[in-house]
């Protein structure tokens, strides 16, 4: 078992469901510390995974704010399976964890956790409090749009760089 996953199973046998709770409702980073480290700890996507009865997959982006290099390379997926109030609402609240597990993250994971990160105060602008009633779209300096869980991210092998200099845009899309 990795040291991260050591540290969360630790902090969580700490608080309980009560850190679950805590993090479902989160749309803004918190930081933990897990197994002696700082994690930022970034909402990155939340999925319906049973309608009827209002579960829901989020998914956190936790990265290291140790200072050392790669901590993009180094950060961890938690993923919380938890029911949403009235997923129909714009703020809903989470309740009622279900479960939860760990992810090591590929590259592309590590660049959707990024992107997230700034579309969650376009979210947050929509009055939302998750990413149940958006898709999050990329548009590329080519002007061609696609939906973030479709991007191809190998096709630009600077895509960091072109990312933080702004040459791609994010935005929302509505679900309807």
């Amino acid at each position: 078992m990795e040291a991260f996953e050591a540290g969360f199973r630790s902090l969580y046998q700490a608080e309980g469901d009560a850190l679950l709770e805590r993090m479902g409702n989160a749309l803004y980073p918190e930081d933990l510390i897990i197994g002696e480290v700082r994690y930022s700890v970034r909402r990155i996507r939340d999925t319906r995974i049973s309608p009827e009865s209002g579960l829901v997959r989020t998914e956190f982006y936790c990265v290291p704010q140790d200072g050392a290099k790669k901590k993009l390379e180094r950060g961890w997926i938690v993923y919380l399976d938890i029911e949403a109030e009235d997923p129909e609402a714009k703020m809903t609240a989470f309740h009622h964890p279900k479960g939860y597990g760990f992810i090591k993250p590929d590259k592309r994971m590590m660049y959707h956790g990024v992107v997230a990160e700034k579309a969650r105060d376009l979210i947050r602008q929509a009055g939302d409090n998750s990413f149940l009633h958006h898709e999050i779209m990329i548009m590329t300096p080519e002007k061609t749009v696609s939906r973030l869980d479709e991007f191809a991210f190998s096709r630009y092998p600077l895509f960091m760089l072109g990312f933080v200099s702004g040459e791609f845009d994010v935005f929302l899309q509505e679900i309807s």
